[in-house]
């Protein structure tokens, strides 16, 4: 039997990677085509089999101890297995964050042929964020430790770049989302635990999807389309600095996946800072 407090936690990762794949993220034509729509299926499928969480076990298992007497027995095989151990590690000690804050999104065009570079941005914005993270886990006893980002960002850039710096409104425009899962190493200043006071700077390398459409001006003053409605695995990087007092956090952060065509080579980066409150499981 789940506890409600097991139920409870299974249905709101459930109902944040839903969310996550809103505004036509998630495409399923008989198969899934974005890799988050796999990370659903398991959720659901967790939450429809029923999987126990380790309290409910431990709990299961002292009041039948009050009732039988103690035996000596083996670990029956399949004891804690590949979907419980996947599952301990993507909720217990995990944590959603929301917060405000604001956020630069930029995408670099270079074409390969010639050299000429463009960069479009969207900058200085208000923003609300909403991001995923695994319980951090350390390397043995040192200050150094990984954890798996997911996060997704929606933009819409407008200030194309006409100098060093200068940025104005030509009338191009490029829309599009981006989303990546990143395995992060850090190294912390303070106390390991994840409810904690801390300092933590890590970078990463994982895998993302953009799509996006719209125009933008090259250097050499040509004008080219640029679009993306491919949902392929691209790779990701990351970086960024956290300072946290147990739920309250700031963290400065730099990530954005890379395009690479036969024409083109387009970085889309996404820069933010924000105040946020982290909930744990």
């Amino acid at each position: 039997m789940l506890n409600a407090n097991d139920t409870l936690y299974k249905r709101i990762v459930w109902c944040y990677f839903y969310l996550m794949c809103l505004d036509g993220y998630c495409r399923i034509r008989g198969t899934i085509k974005f890799f988050a729509g796999v990370v659903i299926l398991v959720l659901f499928l967790f939450t429809m089999a029923g999987v126990s969480h380790a309290e409910t076990e431990k709990e299961d298992t002292s009041k039948a101890a009050e009732i039988l007497p103690a035996v000596d027995t083996p670990a029956e095989p399949g004891d804690a297995g590949f979907w419980d151990k996947t599952w301990d590690y993507l909720v217990n000690g995990a944590s959603i964050t929301v917060g405000t804050g604001l956020r630069q999104a930029e995408m670099t065009v270079t074409r390969k042929s010639d050299g000429a570079v463009g960069k479009i941005a969207q900058r200085d914005e208000q923003a609300y964020f909403l991001s995923y993270s695994t319980r951090p886990s350390f390397l043995r006893e040192s200050s150094f430790g990984y954890t798996f980002m997911l996060n997704y960002s929606h933009f819409n850039m407008d200030k194309q770049q006409v100098a060093k710096d200068v940025y104005q409104d030509i009338g191009t425009r490029v829309r599009g989302n981006f989303a990546y899962v990143v395995p992060t190493l850090f190294h912390q200043w303070g106390e390991h635990r994840y409810k904690g006071k801390f300092v933590r700077l890590g970078i990463g390398l994982g895998l993302g999807v953009t799509t996006y459409s719209g125009n933008i001006r090259l250097s050499d003053n040509s004008t080219v389309a640029v679009s993306n409605k491919s949902y392929a695995l691209t790779i990701a990087e990351s970086a960024f600095l956290e300072a946290r007092y147990r739920h309250w956090g700031v963290k400065l952060s730099v990530a954005g996946p890379t395009v690479d065509n036969d024409t083109h080579k387009i970085q889309v980066s996404d820069v933010s800072v924000n105040l946020g409150y982290s909930f744990y499981f």
